[in-house]
C-alpha cells in the first residue's frame, strides 16, 4: 500500500511487515524518512517532522535518497 500526505510532501510504502517513508525537500529532490517496522501515515509525518530539512552528513553532497547518473552528479556507486 502507498500513502501519501500532500502537506509534509511524504510518501510512505506499506507491506504487512515494513514501512518505507520518503519526502521531497524543497527541491523536489527524495530524502530518506525511514525504514523499518510498519507505520501509520501520521506515524510517519511526525518523524518527518523531526528530522532536519536537508541532510547534513554522508558521502552524497547532495544527501540525495535516489541520486541519477549524469550531469555533476555522476559517480561511482
Amino acid at each position: 500500500m502507498i500513502a501519501h500526505d500532500p502537506a509534509a510532501r511524504l510518501r510512505l510504502l506499506r507491506t504487512p511487515g515494513t514501512s518505507y517513508a520518503f519526502r521531497l525537500d524543497a527541491d523536489d529532490v527524495p530524502r530518506h524518512v525511514r525504514w523499518g517496522r510498519p507505520l501509520s501515515r501520521e506515524q510517519a509525518v511526525a518523524v518527518a517532522g523531526d528530522l532536519p530539512a536537508e541532510d547534513p552528513g554522508g558521502d552524497d553532497p547532495g544527501g540525495e535518497e535516489f541520486a541519477v547518473e549524469g550531469s555533476l552528479r555522476f559517480g561511482a556507486p
